[in-house]
């Protein structure tokens, strides 16, 4: 039976204001609403939508819970064989809302005396409205839907309640949140169909709207997909289970003002948690290479160097001592045993998954990882029977790095190569060797390489214009390759190569650098000077006038110019050329928390702001927390031109060319 007012608890709907349209639909909105008892409402037959989901159906009702039913179901009365009214009326359009219904009638939430509000429709139009509400909602943009989230919580409504009233976990509305928190610029693009949802998940990863921008802007058009856009941000920050972490801990890092950001849209939980300081996690390794350093030294080496990374440049620079070994223990042969055992299990494993065409190469590579961490472990064991009393540690030293899974690893009774002892017929060793105690770096390899980036992009940019300089370096260049007997593919045996990639790579701030930026410019010119056809290069510059090819040079001895490296020391040939260009770091790169501030821990912060500012303003800052800290240091440093150690050079008059001089020799 129908009613013509509602009760109390059900909500109504906002009348539509044209009630002449010829719509299909707006002519049934457009009429007066009935109201039915829920037990007299059942599904028409013409109802288009026949395919229910239940946990669609479970989600509506916890909406009707929280806020009843918003929109009017549309019906068409029943009548019996004579035309007469039943009091039913069958559901053309509004089955999810009726199936959400019942479905609180069963859990003891409503009645079928419910009164619901309808619109009664004719019967030859039942099946068009039903269409035409099922195919004309126009699903609403995930851009505005994020928005809509955003929305609620700025009008103080709490996670908990958003996520009661849309029938949602409460980690859904999170996930909407941090996407609603992607950059405005790049949600425009995601509106536009320039981004995709995989995308902007992945820039939703962090919630740092500068990282996201500049991890985007850094990608090139091509490689912008979901799986490198999160490679390109693991840059800024650390998982929770990376090695590292293991060695410094979590607990350290949190005491010393690290931050940490959850990946909301992680599957793993155990990955889900990051660490957004990565300057702070390489300056805790680095003590605590430093602190091995030490406990090393102890055991009386005459030197101990340390590596954060140890590659094969660096196992190069020394040769291991022949070493002694201890008998094997009891308990030693039995972990041995059991290490060897894990291990032909694994490579039994890793073997049938080569064979298996649908293996996935990410268990292969998990395989792959778990069995370089069984080498270590037994390599390390294989260590703890080494005889250290046999080696001559007035002549020998150490060196402790770090090995990924394997943590800190100390490697004894080494020399350098080059000073390596050679062993006699008796098989003893001899050698006076005696290599210097290694000081403490200043900074990791990571910063300092980031650091130098920038320094060969201000040398390559100033030698563009100092072409005196450049020439003499570049003969130089030539000089060293011609008595060195170098050589290459042509007939001239130079080669010069462009250092561009590895900028950008120890770099994320580069692109964005003055330097960067007028190097691109002046290679972007030279492209468009040269022919299309390389094979018509030689050619084109036997027709130029000198100056054309002498620029081109100055241009390519710049662009070759490479003066990064990963610790603190002197590089005597780029600092010469540095002094000669005149080169003052202050004029190319500022300290700003994405270039410096960042990257290094709050005792750093504290000895800059102590250094340009005060004593009392660097122990405010050793009370603040790490952000707080980066502001305060800032304000404290901006406008003082400060730079660190490695971008430090001692002033020097850039050398010209002397005009006379040119004259004459174009003269003769």
């Amino acid at each position: 039976m129908a009613f013509e007012s509602p009760p109390s608890f059900i909500t109504t709907a906002n009348q539509p204001s044209n009630t002449n349209t010829a719509d299909t639909k707006a002519r049934t909105m457009s009429k007066p609403s009935v109201f039915y008892r829920l037990g007299d409402l059942f599904i028409s037959s013409k109802n288009a939508r026949t395919k229910v989901i239940p946990a669609d159906i479970k989600k509506l009702a916890v909406q009707i819970d929280a806020q009843g039913v918003m929109n009017p179901l549309q019906v068409t009365p029943e009548t019996d064989g004579g035309g007469k009214p039943t009091g039913r009326a069958g559901i053309n359009a509004g089955g999810q809302r009726y199936r959400a219904l019942i479905l609180r009638v069963a859990e003891g939430k409503g009645s079928l005396d419910d009164l619901i509000e309808c619109k009664e429709g004719e019967d030859d139009e039942a099946v068009e409205v039903s269409m035409i509400e099922n195919l004309g909602r126009v699903a609403m943009h995930p851009a505005d839907e994020f928005a809509g989230y955003q929305k609620m919580k700025d009008e103080g409504r709490s996670i908990d309640a958003i996520a009661g009233k849309f029938g949602v976990p409460k980690k859904h509305v999170l996930q909407r949140l941090r996407l609603a928190s992607v950059a405005p610029v790049l949600m425009d693009l995601f509106r536009d169909g320039s981004m995709d949802i995989d995308q902007v998940t992945a820039l939703a990863s962090v919630d740092d709207q500068e990282r996201q921008l500049t991890t985007w802007n850094a990608l090139a058009p091509h490689s912008r997909s979901a799986s490198n856009i999160k490679r390109k941000l693991s840059e800024f920050s650390v998982e929770v289970n990376d090695p590292r972490v293991k060695v410094v801990g979590l607990q350290n890092y949190l005491k010393l003002g690290g931050a940490t950001d959850v990946d909301l849209f992680s599957t793993s939980s155990a990955d889900a948690k990051t660490l957004s300081d990565v300057g702070l996690v390489e300056w805790m390794l680095e003590e605590a290479l430093q602190k091995q350093v030490a406990e090393v030294l102890a055991e009386g080496w005459q030197w101990v160097e340390s590596f954060s990374e140890y590659g094969h440049i660096e196992e190069c620079r020394f040769v291991q001592l022949p070493k002694m070994y201890a008998k094997e223990t009891k308990e030693q042969a039995a972990q041995r045993k059991a290490l060897e055992a894990a291990r032909t299990e694994l490579q039994d494993k890793l073997e049938a998954m080569e064979e298996d065409e649908d293996s996935i190469w990410e268990q292969q590579r998990k395989v792959e990882n778990e069995l370089e961490a069984l080498e270590s472990k037994i390599e390390a064991l294989m260590e703890t029977r080494v005889d250290m009393d046999a080696f001559d540690k007035t002549t020998s030293g150490a060196v402790v790095t770090f090995q990924g899974e394997a943590g800190i690893v100390v490697l004894r009774g080494l020399v350098v190569r080059s000073a390596a002892p050679t062993t006699s017929g008796g098989g003893s060793v001899g050698g006076g060797f005696v290599q210097p105690k290694a000081p403490k770096p200043e900074f990791p390899e990571r910063l300092m390489l980031n650091l130098t980036s920038h320094l060969t992009a201000a040398m390559q940019a100033s030698m563009l214009g100092n072409q005196a300089v450049s020439l003499a370096a570049m003969a130089n260049t030539l000089a060293l390759s011609m008595f060195d007997y170098t050589s290459v593919d042509s007939p001239l045996k130079i080669s010069l190569r462009e250092c561009d990639g590895d900028l950008k790579r120890n770099s994320d701030t580069m692109e964005a650098s003055r330097a960067a930026l007028q190097i691109v410019a002046v290679t972007e010119e030279w492209e468009a000077k040269l022919p299309e056809d390389r094979a018509t290069w030689f050619s084109w510059f036997l027709t130029q006038p000198q100056a054309v090819v002498l620029e081109f040079l100055v241009y390519a001895a710049a662009v070759s110019t490479n003066a990064m490296h990963s610790v603190a020391t002197v590089d005597a040939g780029a600092d010469a050329l540095a002094k000669a260009l005149g080169l003052d770091m202050a004029q190319w790169w500022e300290a700003t928390p994405a270039t410096y501030f960042d990257l290094v821990p709050k005792s750093k912060l504290a000895a800059i702001v102590r250094e340009t500012s005060s004593e009392e303003a660097a122990q405010a800052l050793e009370k603040m927390k790490k952000d707080d800290a980066v502001v305060h240091a800032v304000t404290h440093t901006a406008g003082k031109a400060w730079l660190p150690t490695p971008l430090r050079r001692a002033a020097a008059q850039p050398v010209v060319a002397d005009a006379d001089q040119d004259e004459e020799q174009t003269d003769e």
